[in-house]
C-alpha cells in the first residue's frame, strides 16, 4: 500500500493502525 510513499511513511498520514499492508 505504498502509495508515493514507503511502508514507514505510511503511518505519518495513514495512522499507526495502518503501518505495514496487513
Amino acid at each position: 500500500m505504498s502509495a508515493g510513499c514507503t511502508w514507514h511513511d505510511v503511518p505519518t498520514k495513514y495512522g499507526t493502525k495502518s503501518t505495514v499492508h496487513r
